[in-house]
């Protein structure tokens, strides 16, 4: 792995530089882990980092990459005062809980605030873990929020870790795997963007995920990458 990319900043709190130290010790113990593109992750400045959701393994998995403190959307589900999960969401990711199933503008206006400040949110556009293991059709609050902010977006994803506690049952280590793609940018007009250029916004970063993954792993949009973008 990129040393450079995985040393801590200066802006890393101490309990945020030690849980992410022992998740990546967990995760090189528990699986096969490697990642690459870690060069691609911007030191500062705001930032989108977009990403595909298979697995509650996915945070883990990409959390341990990142050579900075990222702001997470996360559903509100998980804002409940015994969740573990929800825990560490809110003490060392600074959630942004969003409502499902619905336009929840104070979480957008809250995100879009984070990226104001110079954060790098993370945010899965699929909206929820995928129920095929492959990806889903996208949602467009990320291309939303990404054309209102003008924030570059990173492109990472990762697979394998969903089966992690499967493979471990059966005393062998999961295959992980983790891509971080090159930064990119919508056009300056999807600032001013309604729903029908969103649908083509939100195809197109999908579209990018999917280029980085395996074919088995691309979903509703395995037929849909340009010539030459592959994986």
């Amino acid at each position: 792995m990129n040393d450079h990319a995985l040393s801590p900043l200066p802006t890393m709190s101490i309990g945020y530089r030690l849980m992410r130290a022992l998740m990546r010790l967990l995760l090189w113990l528990l699986t096969d882990f490697k990642a690459e593109g870690m060069e691609n992750i911007p030191l500062n400045g705001p930032a989108v980092l977009v990403s595909n959701h298979l697995d509650t393994m996915d945070g883990p998995a990409i959390f341990i990459i990142l050579p900075r403190q990222v702001t997470v959307f996360a559903a509100d589900k998980h804002n409940r005062p015994f969740s573990f999960f929800g825990w560490l969401l809110r003490t060392f990711a600074n959630a942004i809980w969003v409502a499902r199933g619905e336009v929840d503008r104070k979480a957008l206006r809250a995100a879009l605030d984070a990226v104001a400040r110079g954060e790098m949110l993370a945010i899965a556009p699929e909206g929820t873990r995928s129920r095929t293991g492959a990806l889903q059709k996208g949602h467009d609050g990320t291309a939303y929020l990404v054309a209102r902010s003008g924030a570059p977006m990173v492109p990472v994803v990762a697979w394998g870790q969903e089966k992690t506690w499967s493979e471990l049952a059966h005393l062998r280590r999961a295959r992980v795997r983790v891509v971080v793609g090159e930064p990119f940018r919508l056009p300056p007009e999807a600032a001013h963007a309604r729903s029908a250029e969103l649908v083509v916004y939100t195809d197109q970063i999908m579209r990018r995920l999917a280029s980085l993954l395996p074919p088995s792993y691309r979903g509703v949009y395995a037929d849909r990458l340009p010539p030459g973008d592959t994986a």
